[in-house]
Formats: C-alpha cells, sequence, structure tokens
C-alpha cells in the first residue's frame, strides 16, 4: 500500500480552489477505448476470443 504523503495539501488545494476535480469518462468515451482494445486483441496472432 502506498503511502499518503501529500493528502493534506491535496485536501487543502482542494478546499481553496477548483484546480483538483473528480471526473470520469462518459459511456460513449469508454464504448470507444472498449471498441479499440478489442480491434487489437483481434488483430493479435492467436487470439482466441474464449481464452481471454
Amino acid at each position: 500500500m502506498l503511502e499518503d504523503r501529500d493528502g493534506e495539501l491535496v485536501r487543502q488545494l482542494r478546499a481553496e480552489s477548483d484546480f483538483i476535480v473528480e471526473t470520469a469518462p462518459s459511456p460513449t468515451v469508454l464504448d470507444a477505448v472498449a471498441e479499440s482494445f478489442g480491434e487489437i486483441f483481434a488483430a493479435a496472432p492467436g487470439f482466441s476470443p474464449g481464452a481471454v
């Protein structure tokens, strides 16, 4: 487990500004990434969808 060395500084910065925000990718972006990885795996020599 990693030691939290800057937790208090991050909390202070988050409280005092909008510099740090929590974000998450949209479903559309996640679908695009999943499709891209699927294409990469499908193009790999010896790839078998049942093996994953």
